[in-house]
């Protein structure tokens, strides 16, 4: 696991001034988008790999819920285990600042990094070791991350899933919604997603993953290894109860201009006959394959609470 050589003073700071209850502003120094004629594919990833090493340099310095409302747009969304969707800076930090272990060291090795045509959406995904304890192996997890370039032409986190092994647990506060019901937004991508629960509805989930899955797309499995591929994902799918009815909605939608990328935030309810429901939310990312068919590149998620 490669450990970040430098600590950004950007995010080191931003950070702290999270953890002390002060939400701030991105700095001004923090990693650039690059200017329009920079944008090109090549230079967007080299600015987006950038920005991520710099936060994953701040996580390993000063933990996961120190580090991750910093780094995060005021309207992001934020998703860790047994928690609900958390919509907005505000909910972030103050579910974060009671999460046990957010000042653990933490840190990201990407497995991919893609950025739209028009540099201004990115997604990072990939495997996090968390530090449990001295003299202890590190727990390993997965992660994925939705950025946009913002109005400072800076990148800033807008999505985020933490998949953990073994999630503690979680108070949420009284006033944070447990669901953020059908609000299914209308774009492309938005689309594709309900076409994708649709089938999962009608043919089961091994089957619809393996139709909307991308030639080289990853599933990040809850017992930790990666799914590769459609017939990959399909078959370790097709491992579990094949009488499990699933069936999600993304609630929230983040769409490149170019139209050749994007994301979809959702919740998901798994049944199966004679056990309790489960409860989760996901992020998934698409892009735009050469026939201009939408699949899923990357696809993660955990368990949420269920309803009061």
């Amino acid at each position: 696991m490669r450990i970040p050589g430098r600590l950004s003073k950007t995010y080191l700071l931003r950070a702290a001034f999270f953890a002390s209850g002060l939400a701030q502003p991105l700095a001004a120094d923090a990693q650039t988008c690059g200017t329009p004629g920079e944008r090109e594919p090549a230079a967007a990833r080299a600015s987006l790999a950038a920005a991520e090493q710099d936060a994953a340099a701040a996580m390993a310095g000063m933990g996961f819920g120190e580090t991750l409302p910093g780094i995060l747009s005021e309207d992001g969304v934020v998703l860790v285990a047994n928690a609900p969707i958390l919509r907005g800076r505000d909910n972030v930090v103050r579910l974060l600042g009671v999460l046990p272990g957010r000042k653990a060291s933490q840190t990201w090795q990407p497995l991919r990094i893609l950025v739209s045509r028009d540099g201004l959406l990115g997604t990072t995904f990939g495997i996090s070791a968390i530090e449990t304890s001295a003299g202890r192996a590190p727990t390993l997890a997965r992660y994925i991350t939705a950025w946009r370039c913002n109005a400072q032409n800076s990148w800033q986190a807008v999505a985020h899933v933490d998949m953990r092994p073994a999630p503690s647990s979680v108070r949420v506060p009284p006033d944070i919604p447990l669901s953020l019901g059908d609000t299914s937004p209308r774009d492309a991508f938005a689309r594709a997603d309900l076409d994708f629960a649709r089938m999962a509805a009608d043919s089961g989930a091994p089957a619809a993953f393996a139709r909307f899955a991308a030639p080289d797309a990853i599933t990040f499995a809850a017992t930790g290894e990666a799914n590769v591929g459609p017939s990959g994902i399909r078959a370790r799918m097709s491992e579990g109860r094949t009488d499990a009815m699933w069936r999600w909605h993304p609630v929230t939608s983040y769409v490149a201009a170019t139209g050749d990328l994007g994301a979809t935030v959702g919740e998901s309810e798994i049944r199966v006959p004679g056990s309790a429901p489960f409860y989760g939310k996901y992020l998934t990312v698409w892009q735009r394959q050469p026939d201009g068919s939408l699949r899923f590149v990357v696809d993660g998620g955990n368990a949420r609470p269920g309803p009061r």
